[in-house]
């Protein structure tokens, strides 16, 4: 399954490759990061309907492996993705 990504309203979204290793929970996380950078993590539990368990787990599996790096505080932080290794 192929998501879209939508990084800036003017530009079409781009396909996350599935040849990186991540799975459909990991893209779905993404995309959602992609969207709305500044969401925290009930928010995209409640957007992609993952048990926030799970999302806090995959975004640290994510963070670690060098895909999502958060910015600033956690209450005005934002979540930042390395475009290229999607």
């Amino acid at each position: 399954m192929n998501l879209r990504i939508r990084s800036d309203k003017k530009k079409p979204a781009e396909p996350i490759s599935s040849d990186n290793g991540l799975d459909e929970k990991d893209r779905a996380i993404i995309q959602c990061i992609l969207q709305n950078s500044s969401c925290n993590k009930q928010e995209i539990s409640d957007i992609t309907s993952i048990p926030l368990s799970t999302v806090k787990y995959r975004i640290s599996k994510l963070t670690a492996a060098g895909f999502v790096r958060r910015e600033g505080s956690n209450k005005k932080g934002f979540w930042v993705v390395d475009k290229d290794k999607l």
